[in-house]
């Protein structure tokens, strides 16, 4: 854990105030195991917050904030946002993550990102069922891992349950990893992902609870992770939504699966739904992709909820529950969703008035279930289709 400038330390509480003429992480764990951070404050970071990167697992932040702070409180200086990266990401962790009762406060991108990450192969020896990929990004793939490769063209999955049986080191920065059969078809660029690095596990779940999220520029939470609780949170004023489910980047490829989103609280998101499900990935993904998996949505309350979209907006997933989340109210501003997901509103024949009457919309979507669901004012409609939702 490393940290510049520290102002002072006093039992468990650590104080971080960062010059704005310095680069990086405040925080930093790379392949980390069994790291608590409690009762820490962090202020004006030009870059991340805080990473964690490339494996590890068992990461709890408790009480652990971002607020702006004037570095020198004599100086009429604003603070910094957290940089253009986002404000605590979480990338390939092996399980085990933890973050409560944490402030993020003027977060300049993301607020929080969930990502299990996928790598990019370097070379393929399909004759011996290897595959090259680069040491340092690797470390969060163990043997006996089961991983799957996703093409770089289409972000589709092009093989499933490869299971790791070797891994050498070449001695130059790279990894040989031997798989246990055949991936004819597979080239050099496409991703391969870990099944095990994937921020929650089934005896292991990921859990953001009772934290507050907001004035925001990105999206408050922005997860491509499985098996895990989003839940009592507070989000106010994020800039690209509340809590989106679904990446939109080619090294962030896997999809969410077997994830709660429940009894939070969001109010006046600015550009886009409190809760999305929605898989950009570059748009390489076709538009049918349903590969979200097992997602609830329940017991949510809306307030203030952007005109000019819907409170909750699923698409390419398959089986998601939706019920007894209240819409109490809406507001008009200038706000406008975020560009690639106009075009996917706009692609998929859904009107503006259909987005702004509407509170629970779904377009590709398979196995949804909605009950118990109400909007107040506002959005008259409590639940529209496209004929894409089967």
């Amino acid at each position: 854990m490393g940290f510049l400038y520290n102002y002072h330390r006093n039992d468990t509480t650590l104080k971080v105030t960062l010059s704005p003429k310095i680069g990086g992480e405040s925080l930093y764990f790379y392949n980390s195991d069994n790291i608590t951070g409690r009762n820490i404050d962090i202020s004006n970071a030009p870059a991340v917050a805080i990473r964690s990167w490339a494996g590890g697992s068992n990461l709890m932040l408790d009480n652990v904030n971002y607020i702006r702070r004037h570095i020198n409180t004599n100086s009429d200086i604003a603070p910094l946002m957290a940089g253009t990266a986002g404000g605590y990401i979480i990338q390939a962790l092996r399980g085990g993550l933890t973050i409560k009762n944490s402030l993020i406060d003027h977060n300049a991108d993301d607020t929080l990102g969930l990502f299990s990450q996928n790598i990019a192969m370097t070379a393929i020896n399909s004759a011996s069922n290897q595959v090259t990929v680069n040491e340092k990004k690797a470390q969060s793939i163990h043997l006996n891992d089961i991983l799957d490769i996703f093409s770089s063209q289409t972000l589709r999955r092009s093989h499933a349950k490869l299971t790791v049986i070797g891994i050498n080191s070449t001695g130059d920065g790279n990894l040989v990893l031997t798989l246990d059969k055949a991936f004819s078809g597979a080239n050099a660029g496409d991703y391969i992902g870990s099944r095990s690095a994937t921020i929650g596990l089934p005896g292991n779940r990921f859990k953001i609870q009772n934290n507050v999220l907001r004035h925001n520029k990105g999206r408050g939470i922005r997860a491509n992770a499985s098996f895990g609780d989003i839940t009592n949170n507070t989000l106010t004023r994020n800039g690209n939504g509340g809590v989106w489910l679904g990446s939109d980047d080619g090294s962030n490829g896997q999809c969410n699966s077997s994830v709660t989103v429940s009894n939070n609280t969001f109010n006046e998101q600015l550009h886009g739904p409190s809760v999305l499900i929605h898989s950009a990935r570059g748009r390489h993904v076709e538009s049918t992709d349903k590969c979200q998996k097992n997602i609830t949505i329940n017991n949510n309350t809306i307030n203030n909820q952007a005109k000019n979209a819907p409170g909750i907006f699923v698409d390419n997933v398959n089986k998601v529950t939706i019920n007894s989340n209240t819409l109490t109210s809406e507001f008009s501003g200038s706000s406008v969703i975020k560009t690639q997901l106009d075009e996917r509103l706009d692609s998929s024949g859904i009107s503006k008035e259909q987005r702004k009457n509407t509170m629970i919309l779904s377009n590709y979507a398979k196995k949804v279930s909605q009950s118990n669901n109400s909007s107040a004012r506002g959005k008259n409609t409590v639940y529209s289709k496209t004929a894409n939702t089967k």
